[in-house]
């Protein structure tokens, strides 16, 4: 029982150190959460923007 508890410590400890940066701001990317995208028949998408911050320009998208 003791080495499931270990066991279980263990990883929990793994997956809560191994998360987001502790500061957004040494991001690589700028992130946009929550963005709404109205399509052409007047219903929204809900998305999420990822992008380089040093791309300054548009670029092309996916949506998938």
């Amino acid at each position: 029982m003791r080495s499931i508890g270990k066991l279980f410590l263990l990883l929990l400890t793994n997956f809560t150190a191994s998360g987001q940066p502790a500061n957004p701001a040494d991001s690589l990317y700028n992130i946009q959460d929550s963005v709404l995208i109205k399509t052409r028949d007047g219903h929204c998408i809900s998305s999420i923007i990822v992008r380089k911050k040093e791309n300054a320009q548009p670029l092309p998208v996916i949506l998938f």
